[in-house]
């Protein structure tokens, strides 16, 4: 379990932030914080990131809820594709990944295409591997 403080350090953002997407009702904590540390978990870790970016995108609170709700219905710890995209202004879950070659042929895995890509598998790998990092 993490808690504000360090979810808000492992995304690079403001206490704040996170503290904001609790309050508009984005993120539910594991354990709400009343007198106590609020407790996350990894799925909330990469809902707050996939609801940054979507929120850095311009998107309303209403449809960063329903993106997250998406996300929760169809990503599972552990999945190693999937994501959610756009095409048309239609939203879905997409099982798959998108990857880029360079100029040598070395392939990248994109997390992020500004308003039409949220990678959630592979942000979900690269923030499992920085909470271990810090544990270690």
């Amino acid at each position: 379990m993490l808690d504000t403080k360090q979810v808000a350090e492992i995304l690079n953002v403001q206490y704040y932030d996170i503290d904001n997407l609790v309050r508009v009702g984005i993120l539910t904590p594991i354990t709400p914080g009343r007198g106590k540390p609020r407790e996350f978990g990894l799925f909330d870790l990469v809902s707050a990131k996939v609801a940054l970016l979507l929120r850095m995108d311009g998107h309303k609170t209403t449809r960063i809820k329903e993106l997250i709700k998406l996300i929760k219905n169809n990503w599972h710890p552990g999945d190693k594709y999937g994501g959610i995209g756009t095409k048309d202004y239609e939203w879905d879950w997409i099982p798959s990944q998108i990857i880029k070659r360079d100029a040598n042929g070395d392939e990248t895995i994109v997390n992020y295409i500004p308003f039409t890509w949220y990678g959630v598998a592979n942000i979900a790998n690269e923030l499992t591997l920085k909470i271990n990092k810090n544990d270690a």
